[in-house]
């Protein structure tokens, strides 16, 4: 019975009593359900007594890309704190997990001596303290490697300064190799001319190496400014371009394929990296799992075109992984870890999108013109069914980091227009195909139409999911020609759109997009945790567990209430139990500690259980939250994609098809002047008909059909059609 008392707590008093009751949040594991897949449960969770629950990740992204490399939390701040309030915010809004950005260069300052790393106590403390600040909200932690770019010298962040410095002044050298190396793949390595190739070609890249330099070639080479411990480049020309493009830059290109490079002396600083941060959270429950690279691309485009398809740039990637995994796992025995695909796996899931209804409608005006070939239609289909073969929409991972221990972690920004559901199917099909749990680790943003629409694809595929971001983390205050990386959260690459106005206050149309209702944890096998927001119903399928007899809930539904009192559903859901009387639901109302925000539990107590069991909540006056009105506040330092990314991709894409539509139709149909009923009837009436036509041609044929002369004129009628 102290669990059905402890919901008469408030909401805050209860998490925070139970953690302190169990010294934290239960341990989270993987482990394998009735069909194969793998689903992430807790050991005894908050709640449910002794039993395994599984749990639903509902999260929020925090990485501060600048000094001091984490949030501040001793007062509330619209743009860079994690402070009480913010947490009894998230806990109002039901997250129960927060991706935190544990920044090389926060960890590791400086270089190591000797080949002794000296990690930074003060910082780690403070990752500690963040970490067991959220436990008393229910909220676990996932600490994320964040990185975009790798580097300061590529406009980016990521390794610290020392390490950026390093991988710097080896870029003249290491790229005269890679040159050499791409150019000797070029002559198929012909015998007898790789010396002389060498010697000359070694000569031209030491003369024009300054000329690769960052961001070459995007650009003309950025000027460095400050002195050698403090070289940076001027803010106005970091934002010359969106930071995405800088990582097909030459430089940037070496600088992961560097990393990457097992025998490198930056994957030893990151290796480094990892078993200081094991060591330190080791035993720890209270972290979900360690995010061990955000967003990888393995090199060069331009020096290593072949790593273009997925499975030779996850060749690459799949021993980094691993080689990390087995020393945090030596460490942590039972710490799980996530690994990521590289990101154009999701470009080419977008190109298909575009391609492959090109291809169709290319066939489809084929069969209109009465079997007429088209130029580019087979091309269009060899690239549609290129693709998948390649790697260039789904994982081409064939091995995991830590078998019965690893986190499939993958992003998913994208327009409004392309397929959702099939991108989160194709997600689910590759976890369940590598024996992993799939996490949607980044999605964007919370002030997009189509915000609710991505995850409610994602819920019913049962992935977990984190948004990108909950604050922007940097206060956008700098001085265009100054050194950048100074500023507080430094705005280097993308940040998210605030939740909060200017005057501190919520924004209601992010929040209320955050808050919607979810089972937070289930003793059992779930089929399904799914809040449809077009009609406000709520659904939750699962199998109890049939080994659990401990007292307790079965199901806890967390419905935050207070979010949705803007869009005046102030009454309690209709609750429907299926099979009748299979369960009983109760509904309990907390408030989290400081400020009073309402938030609606409602138990699941099963009955029978041997039976599948679903439960619905339907609200009442309820409204699509998406045609709410409401003005939100954007950010200037909003997503990559505002900038139009994969946006401009697809449309030069659709424009690309639809110029070589109308260049197969105009090869086809040169006579133009005829008009279609007359090009018609001129292949039913005689077999040849040059399609190419002079001016005098045109007023024959035209004067010919006007006539209905059953005889075409003796110069438009030809032995052999013309090429």
């Amino acid at each position: 019975m102290r669990m059905r008392r402890c919901f008469s707590l408030t909401l805050g008093a209860c998490i925070a009593t139970v953690a302190k009751l169990c010294h934290g949040l239960p341990r989270v594991r993987l482990t394998p359900g009735s069909d194969g897949s793998m689903r992430l449960v807790a050991s005894g969770a908050a709640g449910s007594g002794a039993c395994d629950a599984e749990l639903a990740p509902r999260g929020v992204s925090l990485a501060v890309k600048g000094p001091p490399w984490l949030p501040i939390d001793a007062h509330f701040d619209r743009e860079v704190s994690l402070s009480q309030y913010d947490l009894e915010q998230l806990a109002s809004a039901g997250v129960n997990m927060i991706r935190l950005g544990a920044m090389m260069p926060g960890v590791l300052p400086n270089p190591p001596v000797d080949g002794v790393y000296v990690h930074d106590e003060h910082y780690v403390g403070r990752l500690k303290e963040f970490v067991d600040r959220a436990v008393a909200y229910g909220m676990y932690t996932l600490l994320d490697f964040h990185q975009d770019v790798l580097s300061v010298y590529n406009c980016g962040e990521g390794l610290p300064r020392w390490a950026a410095d390093e991988v710097h002044a080896a870029f003249p050298v290491e790229f005269e190799e890679e040159v050499l190396e791409l150019l000797h793949h070029l002559s198929f390595n012909v015998p007898g001319l790789n010396h002389l190739e060498d010697q000359l070609l070694r000569q031209l890249i030491r003369r024009n190496v300054g000329n690769a330099q960052f961001p070459s070639p995007v650009a003309e080479p950025f000027p460095l400014l400050g002195n050698r411990s403090r070289r940076v480049y001027a803010r106005q020309d970091c934002s010359k371009f969106e930071w995405y493009q800088y990582q097909i830059s030459f430089a940037a290109g070496h600088a992961y394929r560097r990393l990457f490079d097992l025998s490198s002396s930056t994957f030893q600083h990151v290796f480094a990296y990892w078993k200081i941060l094991a060591k330190a959270f080791s035993g720890n429950p209270n972290v979900l799992a360690f995010d061990l690279f955000n967003e990888p691309h393995p090199g060069s485009f331009l020096t290593e075109p072949w790593i273009m398809t997925a499975e030779n740039a996850e060749r690459r990637l799949a021993p980094f992984y691993r080689k990390i995994a087995q020393a945090v796992h030596e460490i942590d025995p039972s710490r799980l870890v996530t690994f990521s695909p590289v990101t154009w796996e999701e470009g080419g899931f977008y190109l298909r999108e575009v391609n492959e209804p090109a291809a169709q409608m290319c066939g489809w005006l084929r069969r209109v013109l009465l079997g007429v070939p088209l130029v580019g239609c087979e091309t269009l289909w060899d690239v549609t069914r290129w693709m998948p073969a390649n790697g260039l929409e789904t994982t081409a991972f064939t091995s995991v980091p830590l078998p019965g221990q690893s986190i499939l972690s993958f992003h998913f920004y994208t327009p409004p227009e392309l397929n959702h559901e099939a991108y989160a199917r194709k997600r689910r099909a590759d976890a369940k195909r590598l024996q992993v749990y799939p996490l949607l680790s980044e999605t964007c943003c919370l002030m997009d139409k189509d915000a609710l629409q991505r995850l409610y694809w994602f819920e019913k595929a049962q992935v977990g999911w984190v948004m990108w971001e909950y604050k922007n983390m940097a206060n956008g205050s700098y001085d265009a020609n100054g050194h950048w990386a100074d500023d507080f959260g430094a705005m280097l690459t993308g940040t998210g759109p605030s939740m909060f106005h200017a005057d501190g206050t919520p924004i209601k149309a992010h929040w209320r997009r955050l808050a919607h209702p979810s089972a937070q944890f289930v003793r059992g096998e779930v089929l399904a945790n799914i809040f449809d927001f077009t009609v406000g119903t709520f659904n939750l399928t699962f199998r109890p567990s049939a080994e659990c007899s401990q007292e307790g809930p079965d199901a806890l539904i967390v419905w935050p209430w207070t979010w949705w009192s803007y869009i005046n559903v102030t009454s309690l859901p209709r609750i429907e139990v299926s099979p009748p009387g299979a369960a009983v639901v109760q509904e309990y109302i907390g408030a989290s500690q400081g400020v009073a925000i309402p938030v609606v539990r409602f138990s699941v107590d099963v009955l029978r259980r041997n039976t599948m069991v679903t439960v619905t909540l339907s609200f009442v006056n309820f409204q699509n939250i998406d045609l709410v009105p409401e003005d939100p506040e954007p950010t200037v330092f909003g997503p990559w994609y505002q900038g139009l990314g994969w946006l401009t991709v697809a449309l030069t894409l659709a424009v690309c098809h639809l110029a070589v539509a109308a260049w197969c139709c105009q090869s086809c149909c040169r006579c133009c002047c005829l008009g279609w009923p007359a090009a018609l009837a001129s292949w039913r009436r005689w077999d040849t008909v040059s399609l190419q036509c002079s001016d005098d041609e045109h007023l024959q044929q035209r004067q010919y059909f006007l006539a209905a002369d059953t005889t075409p004129p003796a110069s438009v009628v030809h032995a052999e059609p013309e090429p």
